[in-house]
């Protein structure tokens, strides 16, 4: 609001006259597998390639991959943090249990950001150096 009680996001109008859900508020979007590859394409000597039939990404080791539609295996060291403190997001299946520092994340329910984050960590722990 301006000094005189004027709207800014609406020139004129008192925003006190403005229903709250008129006033434009950004949204989050949801993390989509191109979102993956595009942050992936930006970390310095990562490649894309396929293992077991889904996309994937390599720093010296794999970092992430498609799991299956909508979902993204990704390196961490808080497995246990993430799925204690969203457990519809993060998960492992049987398959994983011997792989304490992989962890599958379902895109639909992160922003892009925290994808960002978690690709980050991942290419550091798959020795891709410090990130961007």
């Amino acid at each position: 609001m301006s000094a005189d009680g004027v709207g800014v996001l609406f020139p004129g109008v008192p925003l006190q006259g403005i229903a709250r859900s008129a006033i434009p508020v950004p949204q989050s979007t949801m993390a989509t597998e191109e979102d993956v590859r595009q942050i992936c394409r930006g970390l310095p000597g990562v490649t894309e390639r396929p293992s077991w039939g889904q996309p994937a990404w390599f720093g010296k080791t794999l970092m992430a991959r498609i799991w299956e539609d909508g979902v993204l295996t990704v390196k961490t060291e808080e497995r246990e943090a993430l799925a204690g403190t969203g457990p519809d997001t993060y998960f492992w299946t049987p398959h994983h249990e011997r792989s304490p520092n992989l962890v599958l994340v379902r895109l639909e329910m992160i922003d892009v950001e925290e994808l960002d984050e978690l690709l980050q960590e991942s290419y550091r722990l798959a020795g891709g150096g410090a990130g961007r």
